[in-house]
């Protein structure tokens, strides 16, 4: 745990060779151990190095193949050498042992936006909405996947967007005041418009550069 933390505090410094000698120490001292392995792949990722990254990645997978953590990185490596049915064979390994997870539904069905398999997408979303009922996430991206069928402009395109976004947090403040809970009725206040632009530059960014960088922005 404190080479951990050390590792964490090096990162956070930027100082990257420091980070990578820990991480590397670390993972010598326990070979055996996959979260070693995700760990000096992270150090190896933030300090440009994916090669490396890619190498530490793999050897968390020679030690558990389904490892979620190992499989989601390299995907989104993969992603970044815009690979893509690398990063589908890594998300479809997630999904194989964890059907339940709505993340890797919505990046498979980002993938298949990108491959213009609408069928797969929507299939993957409306899978994510199942397994996850009050998600908003996946039918925001539903919704959008509608209105781009429309061929609107962006000021119809964000109107659209901003009732969605309304009605949600109308939705939510009246729940909250329903169970008497005060944080809901707070979160009901934020700033929709700022919430509106953001969840549609978001969704063009998911689009057109991919998951891993929208999250990132």
């Amino acid at each position: 745990m404190a080479d951990i933390l050390l590792v964490l505090n090096h990162l956070q410094n930027k100082d990257y060779p420091a980070a990578i000698a820990t991480a590397e120490a670390y993972q010598k001292s326990n070979p055996d151990g996959v979260a070693p392995y995700n760990l000096l792949g992270r150090v190896y990722q933030q300090a440009g190095k994916e090669d490396e990254a890619r190498k530490a990645f793999q050897g968390a997978l020679a030690l558990d193949g389904a490892d979620p953590g190992a499989n989601n990185y390299l995907a989104q490596l993969a992603l970044d050498d815009n690979d893509l049915a690398a990063a589908r064979k890594y998300y479809q390994t997630i999904l194989a042992a964890n059907k339940d997870s709505m993340q890797v539904l919505i990046q498979l069905a980002a993938l298949d936006a990108r491959e213009g398999k609408e069928k797969e997408m929507l299939d993957h979303l409306e899978t994510a909405m199942s397994v996850a009922p009050t998600a908003v996430q996946p039918r925001v991206l539903l919704a959008r996947f509608y209105l781009e069928r429309l061929r609107l402009l962006l000021v119809p395109r964000l109107t659209a967007v901003l009732i969605l976004v309304i009605l949600l947090m109308s939705l939510v403040s009246v729940l909250a005041h329903q169970l008497d809970i005060p944080v809901g009725l707070s979160i009901a206040l934020f700033p929709m418009v700022i919430m509106t632009m953001t969840i549609e530059r978001m969704s063009i960014a998911w689009d057109e550069r991919g998951p891993g960088t929208a999250i990132k922005e």
